[in-house]
């Protein structure tokens, strides 16, 4: 029993224990939250563009690609998607230099969200008949974490402001670049990323803004707004080209790919407010 004694805390030192337990996590918890609010996030953005900046500014001089910028692109013209480099998180791969011939590239025709955007916008299915939906759903339910939703309200809303969002471009006529969303946006970070292959062809970055890019499909947008992606080493050249919201010389890609024609507008009215992403609106509301 005296050993047993000997090994218990006295009580000052539990008490000890407890509290820096508990102001262990009030500090994880307020970094947490922290680390979600806009300026933290911003500050993360900037420091990232910064190092990504540098590094392409001396391995490639000023006219080397830079992290978020804007460029302008044929809608018609990206057919694919492609997958970052393993190790490379999607909001870090803006303005990565690669060899885009060994990714994973897989249509964006015939794929789970763009069959669900077209029952949606085309059909007029409602979203919970949708597998995208579905999908989303589903790994909710699994305690997944999955585009921003961490529960069945973050999915509703999601795919609410995706209808608020074609009404609007449907409304306008154009989708809005991150600057006119909010004015305090990075560059375009944010925005649909878009990677620039051998040849100068175009991929969607995957998970990068499939559902925007099927906004600008099926309204038949020829021309929008979009996040530099990563970036193949033989398409450098062509970075000037997509810098320019002019439309691109013939001749420029490659032959483009069998697929469905983009659907005119369907003269949608649109809700009130501007598009906005899950987050944005999330803080609106807390």
């Amino acid at each position: 029993m005296r050993d047993v004694e000997e090994l218990q805390l006295p009580a000052s030192r539990g008490h000890d224990v407890r509290s820096r337990a508990a102001r262990s996590w009030y500090v994880n918890w307020f970094g947490r939250l922290l680390a979600r609010s806009g300026p933290v996030r911003k500050l993360r953005v900037m420091v990232a563009a910064w190092r990504r900046d540098m590094s392409n500014l001396l391995r490639f001089g000023p006219g080397g690609p830079r992290f978020g910028e804007l460029i302008w692109v044929d809608t018609s013209e990206i057919r694919s998607a492609v997958r970052a480099p393993e190790g490379v998180p999607v909001h870090l791969a803006s303005a990565l230099v690669v060899d885009t011939a060994e990714l994973e590239k897989t249509p964006l025709f015939g794929s789970r969200q763009f069959d669900s955007c077209v029952e949606r916008w085309c059909l007029d299915v409602p979203w919970e008949q949708t597998l995208d939906y579905q999908t989303v759903r589903e790994s909710v339910l699994r305690g997944e974490r999955w585009s921003g939703c961490e529960n069945f309200a973050d999915v509703a809303l999601k795919y609410k402001l995706l209808d608020r969002l074609f009404a609007q471009a449907s409304e306008e006529e154009r989708l809005r670049t991150r600057k006119e969303l909010d004015r305090h946006a990075y560059r375009e970070y944010g925005g649909i990323q878009v990677c620039i292959g051998k040849e100068g062809r175009l991929y969607l970055l995957e998970n990068g803004g499939f559902h925007r890019l099927a906004v600008a499909w099926l309204l038949g947008f020829p021309r929008i707004p979009a996040q530099l992606g990563l970036v193949d080493r033989e398409a450098l050249q062509f970075l000037d080209l997509y810098r320019q919201n002019v439309p691109l010389a013939t001749g420029v890609h490659l032959p483009l790919l069998e697929g469905p024609a983009p659907l005119a507008g369907t003269g949608a009215t649109p809700e009130e407010g501007v598009e906005a992403s899950l987050e944005g609106e999330k803080t609106r509301q807390s």
